[in-house]
């Protein structure tokens, strides 16, 4: 492992380098957008006896390389071979259960004063969550992450936790920040998409006792890619108006409108990354959030070759191997469908031709 990335493990009664103690390989971290750190790994070489001051479970991680790179929780210790599983900020929202329904920045304050290690420095949504119209919402499986995405995606936002422990919610930037050099081309395909969502909500003026739908189209995409009709859920939103149910309807279209996207996770090696004014940029600084331009060759689809130079990819996941130096980065798009996931969404194909 590179001598520059430096692992420090902190507890009540003090903190030590885990590099000082022994040598540490293996070492993996994980950043996902929406969120922030999410997973580490890592491997001690020590015998099964060894004292490693200061590691336990629930004491702090923090991967350095001059400052810090990535942040979060002892969660598992295998003294088997001393390998260690690390839960990073937003990985304990995950975690984290939720224990009350209400507007959005009163869920995640409550969640915060139960002990969550996180601040709220703005507010996120004063929207309200979980009040379905059917009658009280089951919490005892839902963590925090949930009403987080479901929130913030019908408000075409994403949330983010950063190092210090500050959870944001911002609109996710469009103009690409840096440029990727594929060696390869990477795998690419339409996105899953919809060009008409149908939303089910709540009615204002019954308080969300009365159901009605709503319904949003992409005429252009229509015309080009046929009817690809999607059901959406939005009665846990409690009684809003017809106006508000269309926007929310209107962001998820957004979200999933017919476009060629990276469809998978791919690798990166020193050098193949820069900024867009063609600066390095060093992969352990890596963070997803942020555009990137996919260099590209030609594209094969349905036996159609498509010319192109490049593909726009908001990066939703950078995964960095310390030993091998190299970053693999996956899109937002990879990762499961916000709508069927969050939301019960469901799409149906008509009228292709």
């Amino acid at each position: 492992m590179s001598a520059l990335v430096l692992c420090r493990v902190v507890d009540p009664h003090g903190w030590a380098y885990l590099d000082a103690q022994a040598p540490v390989h293996g070492l993996t971290w994980q950043w996902d957008y929406p969120g922030g750190p999410t997973s580490a790994e890592l491997s001690l070489d020590a015998p099964a006896d060894a004292h490693i001051r200061h590691l336990s479970v629930g004491a702090t991680l923090t991967i350095h390389r001059g400052g810090i790179l990535w942040q979060g929780r002892v969660a598992e210790i295998d003294r088997d071979g001393w390998r260690v599983k690390v839960d990073g900020l937003a990985g304990l929202v995950a975690q984290e259960p939720v224990a009350t329904t209400g507007s959005l920045d009163a869920i995640v304050d409550a969640a915060i004063a139960d002990g969550l290690p996180l601040t709220r420095p703005a507010s996120l949504s004063s929207t309200v969550w979980g009040q379905d119209s059917g009658g009280s919402t089951d919490l005892s499986t839902t963590t925090l992450d949930q009403p987080l995405g479901e929130v913030l995606t019908a408000e075409g936002k994403y949330w983010r936790v950063d190092l210090a422990g500050r959870i944001t919610a911002e609109t996710a930037p469009t103009k690409p920040a840096l440029i990727v050099s594929a060696h390869t081309a990477p795998p690419l395909t339409l996105n899953t998409y919809a060009t008409r969502i149908t939303a089910t909500y709540g009615t204002y003026d019954s308080g969300g006792q009365t159901r009605a739908t709503v319904t949003v189209v992409d005429a252009k995409a229509e015309a080009k890619f046929g009817r690809v009709s999607r059901s959406i859920d939005l009665t846990r939103f409690g009684g809003i108006s017809a106006t508000s149910a269309q926007g929310k309807a209107q962001a998820y279209l957004n979200r999933v409108s017919p476009h060629m996207v990276v469809s998978g996770e791919f690798a990166v090696t020193p050098g193949q990354v820069t900024t867009a004014s063609g600066g390095p940029v060093d992969l352990p600084q890596l963070r997803p959030g942020v555009v990137a331009r996919i260099q590209l060759v030609t594209l094969v689809r349905d036996r159609l070759v498509v010319p192109t130079s490049a593909v726009d990819m908001l990066i939703g996941r950078v995964r960095y191997d310390a030993d091998a130096g190299t970053a693999a980065l996956s899109p937002t798009e990879s990762a499961p469908d916000p709508l069927a996931v969050m939301f019960g969404g469901r799409a149906t194909r008509t009228d292709l031709t």
